[in-house]
């Protein structure tokens, strides 16, 4: 279904979560995917927090940190694992190509959260670094045209990995399975139309993320969250390129 990567061992995936509406997901489902990734599948995952400037990542790595403290069953969850937590470091946009770079012939896993915005220094050139992007989207039109007016900046970036351009993944998050499935499914369609107009590599997910609390409630940097859609990792390995998660 999807354009798998093709990368060698011993060498970097570069793959950002990214949206440039706010509240729609991003920094929840990075933290998911990182953390399964490293705890569950046991890769080696580094996670680069450039979203200036509330950094969720790192807030919600402090939190959890501290709350280690005083809560046991968290506490014998992670430990559980027998695993070092994944790094998550801070920085501003401009420099993360150059950590990307120092990266590139390492067996790592990487997340970039990014801003909700193109317009900052440094982001073309990370875009350009990228193996993979994963625009999220909402049935909402507003924050569908956002989608899009991000995927339209993606395209016009040359990519550095990718011959042909930079392959762009749509997936629908915070989906109500009461939704009325024309409406997405219109959405999609123009999505489809535009992306053949434009000569883009454009794919959807045909798994969808839940519109549910927990969602955002489980979200952590220590533990995997227990119930992630199965379909929705065997979804994201093929995007990544990846085998079965090693144990």
């Amino acid at each position: 279904m999807f354009d798998n990567l093709s990368i060698p061992n011993k060498m970097a995936i570069f793959v950002s979560i990214c949206t440039q509406k706010g509240g729609v997901g991003k920094s929840t489902l990075t933290a998911h995917f990182a953390t399964y990734y490293a705890m569950e599948a046991k890769r080696n995952v580094l996670v680069i927090d450039a979203d200036f400037p509330q950094h969720t990542l790192v807030e919600i790595r402090e939190i959890e940190l501290s709350r280690l403290d005083y809560d046991e069953e968290k506490k014998q969850r992670f430990l559980d694992y027998d695993r070092i937590p994944y790094a998550i470091e801070s920085m501003p946009v401009n420099r993360v190509p150059a950590r990307l770079d120092e990266l590139s012939k390492t067996d790592t896993l990487v997340f970039i959260d990014l801003p909700g915005t193109l317009n900052v220094e440094g982001y073309g050139e990370v875009v350009s670094r990228l193996d993979v992007a994963i625009l999220l989207l909402e049935t909402d039109p507003a924050s569908f045209a956002s989608t899009m007016t991000t995927a339209v900046g993606f395209s016009q970036i040359k990519s550095r990995r990718h011959k042909s351009g930079l392959p762009l993944y749509l997936l629908w998050n915070k989906w109500n399975s009461r939704e009325r499935a024309s409406r997405s499914q219109s959405l999609q369609d123009a999505a489809n139309s535009w992306a053949t107009q434009n000569d883009v590599a454009l794919h959807f997910f045909s798994e969808r993320v839940p519109m549910l609390v927990a969602f955002k409630d489980h979200r952590s940097t220590l533990v995997p969250y227990k119930d992630l859609p199965v379909r929705l990792i065997a979804e994201m390995n093929e995007v990544l390129g990846l085998k079965e998660p090693m144990k």
